[in-house]
C-alpha cells in the first residue's frame, strides 16, 4: 500500500480478484485526533529524522500546518471547491503545497462523491461502473502502482534536496489527451481509447511526442547519470524493491 495508507492505522481486508489490496482506513478517533497535531505519521518522520531527510525544524514547523490543513480537510466543499475550480488547484492533502487538477469539473464532481458518475457520462477512461461501487465503503490500492508513485515521491524529494525544483507545471489540452489515453489502455476502456487518440492527434499530437511522454514516465527519468547514482546509493534493500517493483509495473503498463 501506498506510505501515507501504510503509516495510519487500517485493517487490511484481503485482496480481490486482480491482486488489489483491499483496505478501510478511517477507524476511531484516535487517528483523527492525531492529525490536528501531525503525530499520525511520527514514526515515519522520526524515521526520516535519522536518515537526514528532515530535519527536527522540519518536524516541528509540521504541526501547526497539520492544524491547518485538518481544518482545511473539514471545510464544507459549498466553500473549498468553487476555490478549487476557480483556481485549478487542488488543496487537498496539504493546502501549502496545492498541485494542479486536470480536469476542474472532475474535481469538483469528487468533492461531492460523484466522480464515477462524472467520468462515465463524460466519455472518460474508466472500470466498469459496478467494479467501482463498493469504493464507498472499501478501500482498494494496486500494490505495484502504489510502489510507483511512493518512488516517484522519493525521487522528488530527491531533486529538492539537490537544489531542482520541479514542482512548476502545468496540464495542456494536448497532455491531458495523452495522459486520458494511457489511462483506458491500463483500464481496458477501448471506447476511450479510441476518443482520446483521436482527440491528441487532432491537437497537433504525432508518434514522435507519445514514444517521449511514455518514457518520461520511467521512475528513473529525469535524472542525470550521476544523480541516478547518487539516488540509487541513498536507497535501502527495502525501497530497491520497490524501485524494482515501480520499474515492473511501468514496463507492464507500457505494453
Amino acid at each position: 500500500m501506498s506510505e501515507d495508507v501504510r503509516q495510519r492505522p487500517h485493517i487490511i481486508l484481503g485482496q480481490d480478484k486482480d491482486g488489489n489490496t483491499l483496505y478501510f482506513s478511517r477507524i476511531g478517533a484516535l487517528n483523527d485526533f492525531l492529525e490536528w497535531f501531525g503525530l499520525d505519521t511520527a514514526d515515519q518522520e522520526i524515521k526520516d529524522i535519522m536518515d537526514g531527510d528532515m530535519t527536527v525544524q522540519d518536524f516541528l514547523i509540521n504541526i501547526p500546518k497539520s492544524a491547518v490543513n485538518k481544518l482545511a480537510a473539514g471545510v464544507t466543499p459549498a466553500i473549498k471547491s468553487p476555490a478549487e475550480l476557480a483556481t485549478g488547484q487542488r488543496l487537498y492533502p496539504d493546502i501549502f503545497d496545492p498541485y494542479p487538477t486536470r480536469d476542474r469539473l472532475q474535481n469538483l464532481m469528487s468533492s461531492f462523491g460523484l466522480r464515477n458518475e462524472y467520468d462515465e457520462i463524460m466519455g472518460k477512461p474508466t472500470r466498469p461502473y459496478f467494479e467501482n461501487l463498493n469504493t464507498a465503503l472499501i478501500y482498494k490500492t494496486d500494490p505495484e502502482e502504489s510502489a510507483y508513485y511512493q518512488v516517484l515521491n522519493d525521487k522528488r524529494k530527491f531533486q529538492e534536496k539537490k537544489g531542482d525544483d520541479s514542482k512548476m507545471f502545468f496540464y495542456t489540452k494536448k497532455s491531458n489527451a495523452l495522459y486520458n489515453m494511457k489511462l483506458a489502455i491500463k483500464y481496458g476502456d477501448e471506447k476511450a481509447r479510441k476518443k482520446y487518440l483521436q482527440e491528441y492527434v487532432k491537437l497537433g499530437g504525432t508518434k514522435d511526442g507519445m514514444k517521449r511522454s511514455l518514457e518520461s514516465m520511467h521512475p528513473l527519468y529525469g535524472l542525470n547519470d550521476k544523480d541516478e547514482k547518487e539516488f540509487l546509493k541513498s536507497l535501502d534493500k527495502k525501497e530497491r524493491e520497490k524501485l524494482e517493483t515501480a520499474i515492473k509495473y511501468y514496463k507492464e503498463l507500457m505494453k
